[in-house]
């Protein structure tokens, strides 16, 4: 006896199309490209302004310090 599929059969036909998975992923971009702009931004900022090492900005060390900061305030 086959086991039920509570969805029914998948097959190769119901699978979307990769047109449509690239249109659904299209908005991804428009949010993607200025991210990236702006936390190189503060990458820099960080390297030069405040001497922090990048590993420390990148691992997340900074954000961490500043809200150990506010939290002891």
């Amino acid at each position: 006896m086959k086991p039920e599929i509570p969805h029914g059969d998948l097959t190769r036909a119901d699978a979307p199309s990769w047109t449509r998975a690239i249109t659904y992923g299209l908005p991804a971009c428009a949010i993607a490209g200025p991210r990236f702009l702006i936390q190189s931004y503060f990458l820099n900022f960080a390297t030069d302004v405040l001497l922090l090492a990048p590993a420390v900005m990148l691992a997340g060390g900074a954000v961490a310090l500043g809200r150990f900061s506010r939290a002891l305030d």
